[in-house]
């Protein structure tokens, strides 16, 4: 989520969400800061609460995708034919 950031404190288990503001030259207007107020309470409340939820009951994580289907999913045929390849090589060269 580009506007949601989460952060874990190790130390009791507590997860926060986060918003940051890059502002640099502009002031903080309160439009802007009840805009991402309400955008925070939404993608809490409707996206990343139900997956939490599922994480604790089952200890998998239903938005996690493995790295080999993230890769395939964007992944022409010829580039997969070809990193089929490089990984042959590779084992080749390991032997």
């Amino acid at each position: 989520m580009k506007l949601l950031r989460f952060e874990y404190d190790p130390t009791d288990g507590e997860v926060r969400a986060a918003i940051e503001l890059p502002l640099e030259d502009a002031p903080l207007t309160e439009r802007l800061f009840d805009r991402c107020l309400s955008g925070l309470i939404q993608l809490v409340d409707q996206q990343a609460m139900p997956r939490i939820k599922t994480v604790l009951a089952t200890g998998e994580d239903p938005g996690h995708k493995d790295l080999t289907a993230l890769l395939a999913e964007g992944m022409p045929a010829e580039m997969m034919a070809l990193l089929e390849q490089v990984l042959a090589a590779a084992k080749r060269q390991q032997s």
